[in-house]
């Protein structure tokens, strides 16, 4: 009888796992106002008129956001401004020496460098309103795109051993020293040493001015910073005059003390209206 021989049972053959293909997806497109008016203005379907009220939208949106970035560095660099000495000395006939702050030598060497760190700068244009007439603007700006003037006009600074031009270059000097004060609100003061000690030797702070009587009246510069931060808040000289009658019972600018100065400027820096009376006073 025959021997069956037993076959070898045939083995499965064993396949490669199935190769999953990985789906890579391309990034997608950054979805900033800028690149939604690009893809817009690819569509040739898309109307002319819609294009540019994106276009609108968008610099308005970067006017916004550059008068915020202006406002916070500007906070963020305003404990840094120094305390400006008045080192210079201007001598006239018949009265003693006025001392005032140098724009080259007193107020540029200390200032620069701040404005710098914090992404700012200034700047000044002169124009020729009238004859006589000298208009300096004072420009302070960001390199976020923001920028604030101050201005200040006057005539030519006349004087007996200066010549018409030299005259009209003081006013010049004058209006950018003013200007630079009043846009980074600097703090001005005198030194009793006829400037023979610099503010920061030793490590003493400068000495401070004399103090101006309370209840005189202020000066022409304290009035024309008064209208200068009026005009930047968006207040017309008209809104402020009716102000100052109603609620000091002044009749112009030049009537206001130095008592109530700082009050009148604080009033009008706050938003909203006016105040007709004291936070703490009943109606």
């Amino acid at each position: 009888m025959a021997t069956k021989t037993k076959r070898p049972k045939a083995r499965p053959v064993q396949t490669a796992p199935p190769i999953t293909a990985l789906a890579v997806q391309a990034p997608a497109e950054a979805q900033t106002p800028l690149a939604i008016i690009e893809r817009v203005a690819r569509d040739k379907s898309v109307d002319v008129a819609k294009l540019v009220a994106l276009v609108d939208l968008q610099k308005d949106m970067m006017r916004v956001q550059a008068k915020i970035d202006f406002d916070q560095a500007f906070a963020q660099m305003a404990p840094d401004l120094p305390t400006i000495a008045k080192r210079g000395k201007i001598q006239g006939k018949n009265r003693p020496a006025i001392g005032y702050a140098r724009l080259g030598e007193d107020i540029h060497p200390v200032i620069k460098p701040v404005l710098s760190r914090h992404g700012f700068a200034i700047r000044h244009r002169t124009e020729w309103p009238a004859p006589n007439m000298v208009r300096v603007i004072g420009i302070l700006s960001h390199r976020g795109g923001h920028s604030e003037q101050s201005a200040f006009e006057g005539p030519a600074d006349a004087s007996d051993y200066r010549s018409h031009v030299q005259s009209l270059g003081s006013t010049v000097s004058y209006g950018r020293r003013y200007t630079t004060v009043d846009l980074l609100n600097l703090t001005v003061l005198g030194i009793d040493d006829d400037g023979s000690r610099s503010p920061q030797q030793d490590g003493k702070p400068p000495a401070p001015a004399e103090h101006a009587n309370i209840d005189s009246k202020i000066s022409d510069e304290k009035r024309l910073r008064l209208w200068n931060i009026s005009r930047r808040c968006g207040r017309s000289d008209q809104e402020v005059s009716t102000w100052l009658k109603q609620r000091f019972k002044l009749a112009a600018s030049s009537d206001i003390s130095n008592r109530i100065y700082d009050d009148i400027v604080s009033a009008i820096e706050r938003p909203g209206a006016l105040p007709l009376r004291d936070a703490g006073e009943e109606g």
